[in-house]
């Protein structure tokens, strides 16, 4: 993971911060329309109203991994364009209109089969268009963001668009909530997708006004080469195989959460939305703390420390009893720490893609990147994982006392043993200046969590 040529001259700092701060809001409605249409709980709740199985939300985690393969063509593609930035936009809006085919899925098929396979296809188009635009994003933004806080600015953003997002959660639970209660699931998702639907194109639109730093774009680089570059390059090969398992580890089990808890606790999905806000609670408090460790001592002591305890989020989905008024509490813990961490791991993750490789061919290495590990290994996991849970729940199915263990546990267990033996690779890692572990604990304690700035590197 070493340092990438200095960047071009960025954005004055005035002019940048009021930039910055549109790149802010616009994230913010952006979050709103992807938890309102695509990761909260109303939309779980949507597609098992509908019939889903798990074997379909497997399908379909898959397929949105596998989509990321389009990520490889644009990386070769932002490097060939001079001006990223309305590619992006026109592809961002394209890929948000794409979501009104799940919104007429219902009206459209009679059969369950129906609905859920036009779902599916739809899905895959709104994918591609999705990763089609991430790279252009990524390269204009790791150009348009100055070195010095490099990581403060990403935390600063993230901070604002998770509380927002925590507000729109409380709203999208308790407006959603009504609808689930009176029997009207799939008019209130309906509902809510429109108006997500809506904030997505404002959000897309308000980019308008950031600027793009000057872009070299170079028409002869060759596919093949720039391809191979990241492959070739033995400090980020180290990451990108890190990030590769620690992926597959995360998607063993990440997209049956919501799911198990629907379905086999009962929880109603404004309980899970409300949960998602404690995870999100998480995230805004200590987002600022991770930029600045992470600034201060690197990214590799932060992976260490998140793949470290990571194990404990599918370990609690095993071990808490399914029954509401013990599960939730526990739960609400849970997702508060897996806040913390998610906080960190994205911090750190992003900021590898972003500040550690260099500027010329950046977008295929985050194209590769993200290929690699989270359409690779995060397609195949959801897809095995989703094609064993009825099965084994069907052969390892029993009962003790108020647990009733399932396929679902059996994925959970494996994923927690996959991910704490991610530890392996992440000390493998090689990052030049890093701190230690035990620097990140240290700032993590009372006293270093309170205390004074931390130096920059």
């Amino acid at each position: 993971m070493e340092p990438g040529p200095t960047d071009p001259v960025q954005a004055e700092p005035t002019h940048f911060r009021r930039h910055w701060g549109v790149v802010t809001a616009a994230g913010l409605l952006g979050t709103i329309y992807y938890n309102c249409c695509l990761l909260g709980a109303p939309r779980t709740r949507f597609l098992v109203e509908l019939g889903a199985t798990p074997f379909d939300f497997g399908l379909i985690s898959a397929f949105g991994a596998l989509a990321l393969v389009c990520q490889l063509f644009s990386g070769v593609w932002a490097n060939r364009l001079r001006h990223r930035k309305p590619w992006w936009m026109g592809l961002c809006i394209l890929h948000r209109l794409a979501f009104v085919g799940v919104l007429a899925a219902p009206g459209l098929f009679d059969t369950s089969r129906g609905r859920i396979g036009w779902i599916i296809g739809v899905l895959v188009v709104h994918n591609v268009l999705t990763h089609l635009a991430d790279p252009l994003w990524f390269s204009w933004m790791s150009d348009f963001v100055p070195e010095q806080g490099f990581n403060q600015h990403w935390a600063r953003r993230q901070r604002v668009i998770r509380l927002g997002a925590i507000l729109a959660q409380i709203a999208v639970a308790l407006w959603f909530g009504r609808y689930e209660a009176s029997g009207q699931v799939i008019k209130g998702f309906v509902l809510l997708g429109i108006f997500g639907l809506v904030l997505g194109i404002v959000d897309i639109a308000m980019f308008a006004a950031v600027p793009e730093p000057e872009h070299d774009s170079d028409h002869d680089v060759d596919f093949r080469v720039a391809l191979a570059e990241p492959i070739r390059d033995a400090s980020f090969r180290a990451f990108l195989v890190f990030r590769a398992y620690w992926m597959f580890a995360i998607m063993v089990s990440a997209p049956f959460f919501v799911v198990y808890l629907i379905r086999e606790v009962g929880l109603s999905a404004r309980t899970v939305q409300l949960l998602m806000v404690v995870h999100g609670l998480g995230v805004v408090l200590f987002s600022g703390i991770w930029g600045r460790i992470c600034d201060a001592h690197g990214y590799r002591p932060v992976l260490q420390f998140v793949v470290m305890f990571k194990f404990v989020v599918p370990l609690t989905y095993v071990l808490v009893p399914p029954v509401p008024h013990i599960a939730v509490p526990v739960l609400a813990g849970m997702f508060f720490f897996d806040g913390l961490l998610n906080a960190a791991g994205i911090l750190a993750l992003q900021g590898v893609t972003m500040r550690s490789t260099p500027r010329r061919n950046r977008a295929m290495y985050v194209a590769s990147s993200n290929f690699v590990a989270r359409g690779i290994a995060g397609g195949l996991a959801p897809l095995i994982a989703g094609a064993l849970i009825e099965p084994l729940t069907g052969v390892m199915s029993c009962d003790f006392g108020v647990y009733h263990f399932t396929g679902f546990h059996v994925i959970f267990l494996i994923s927690s043993v996959l991910r704490g033996s991610g530890l392996i690779l992440v000390n493998r890692l090689k990052e030049p200046d890093s701190g230690t572990l035990a620097d990140v604990l240290s700032q993590l304690s009372p006293i270093g969590f309170l205390g004074s700035r931390l130096p920059q590197r």
